[in-house]
């Protein structure tokens, strides 16, 4: 997954690495990216939901950027 935050300077890309696991077991992650949105499918019922981030937060940034860096990841759950 990459967040994008776009600045005057140019954009600034954040990669993150996850992982699924449903009770316990990991599961491949499925699901399409529209901007810094990501919808995850989920193959089946279950218990209890993990999300992980396994790798450290690559952080690109524009070299002449000066100025704070902040960014949300939010995570939601919903039923169709």
């Amino acid at each position: 997954m990459v967040i994008t935050q776009p600045t005057v300077k140019g954009d600034i890309n954040i990669e993150v690495a996850l992982e699924l696991f449903l009770d316990g077991r990991h599961v491949n992650i499925t699901g399409d990216q529209i901007g810094s949105t990501i919808r995850v499918i989920i193959p089946k019922k279950f218990n209890w939901m993990e999300l992980k981030i396994v790798n450290p937060l690559k952080i690109h940034i524009p070299l002449y950027y000066r100025g704070d860096l902040n960014f949300v990841l939010d995570i939601e759950g919903g039923e169709l």
